[in-house]
């Protein structure tokens, strides 16, 4: 995190990765109680994105250095002050039921959150916001879906996806445990469950044939899959791992954004998408003991080495729907699919994988 500015006599200016150069303008104008127009934001060519960026603390740290210098001053957080300092994804608890007939198939379902909300921006305070956010479940089961918010003990702020990640992490693994108990085969029961016309029929079909899922898995190995709907895109997730080892293989994905107006471009946004699930699902976390962030770096954060990526095969679903965004529609299904298949039919009830909630 990092910003220059120059406070003048005459005005402002700032140059900083910004993610909303506008919105930033007209805060220093109030709060530096001049016109907008003698404050100027110059946003650098890179790094302006990521939702993290959307918040001003380095820019009012420079401006207040600034103003005490009489000087232009450059702020450049350490890695340590940024991780210490940050706004953390918010934590969630999820609690879901479902009734099933006599075929195992879920014909109700009911799914309970209590989370945090984004304490950066106030709207999200708004259970019915956080909702309409999270809740994209594609599946053809009625059911209810609740929300409780409770206020969060430390600053809270975006994350890829938002609260996509975590309300489908928990309903495809409740999912692929429906599946589980009764015997089901997980692609078959989703297509029985997705409604006629659904785009993730062709995008599991498409996932289902790259990734051979009609021939056995090897000795040791194990899969799990995932659909999402979101940004009007859809995207269908099959990772294959090796439970014992807590080792991921592969993963594939197909995904349909309409026109895929740059291929390259989307491949790089599901691989990215694949990376951070493998991250949070092995072991990537924030933990707070005694008030303080325990994390400093990644010498201590533990997000995936070059060694943990599995190979990751991507599968262009070409359709005339309209343009579809991409960004933060792979990380949710992929980060359910592999823990699923980490988890090789046992329960899936935390992130990380396999690690205590609290």
């Amino acid at each position: 995190m990092n910003a220059t500015a120059h406070v003048r006599p005459d005005g402002l200016t700032v140059w900083a990765p910004t993610q909303d150069p506008g919105s930033l303008r007209t805060q220093l104008a109030r709060q530096l109680a001049i016109p907008a127009a003698s404050v100027r934001v110059e946003t650098t060519a890179s790094g302006g994105a990521f939702g993290r960026r959307v918040e001003p603390d380095p820019v009012l740290e420079a401006v207040a250095c600034s103003r005490r210098a009489g000087a232009p001053v450059q702020v450049l957080w350490t890695r340590a002050d940024d991780m210490r300092h940050d706004s953390y994804r918010p934590m969630s608890v999820h609690r879901m039921t479902a009734q099933v007939g006599a075929d195992g198939l879920p014909t109700r379902r009911t799914h309970e959150v209590v989370t945090w909300p984004l304490s950066i921006l106030p709207p999200f305070a708004n259970p019915a916001l956080i909702k309409l956010s999270g809740d994209h479940f594609p599946y053809a089961v009625p059911g209810d879906v609740s929300v409780i918010v409770r206020p969060a003990p430390l600053r809270t702020g975006f994350w890829r996806a938002v609260y996509a990640g975590q309300f489908l992490y928990a309903e495809e693994n409740f999912l692929s445990e429906l599946g589980a108990r009764a015997g089901l085969d997980q692609i078959a029961l989703r297509r029985s469950l997705l409604p006629a016309g659904s785009r993730l029929h062709a995008v599991l079909d498409a996932v289902a044939e790259r990734s051979r899922w009609s021939t056995p898995p090897k000795p040791g190995t194990a899969r799990g899959v995932a659909c999402h709907e979101d940004y009007g895109s859809a995207i269908a997730v099959v990772a294959v791992a090796e439970p014992e080892s807590r080792r991921v293989l592969r993963v594939h994905a197909a995904v349909d954004v309409g026109v895929a107006l740059h291929p390259s471009g989307v491949r790089a946004q599901v691989e990215g998408g694949v990376v951070d699930a493998v991250s949070t699902v092995l072991g990537a976390q924030i933990t707070v003991r005694e008030g303080h962030v325990v994390e400093s770096s990644f010498g201590d954060f533990r997000w995936a080495r070059i060694g943990q990526i599995p190979d990751i095969d991507v599968t262009i679903v070409q359709t005339n729907a309209p343009l579809g965004g991409l960004g933060e529609l792979a990380y949710p299904p992929a980060a359910a699919a592999i823990s699923a298949a980490l988890a090789a039919g046992t329960p899936v009830t935390g992130m990380p994988f396999g690690t205590d909630v609290g």
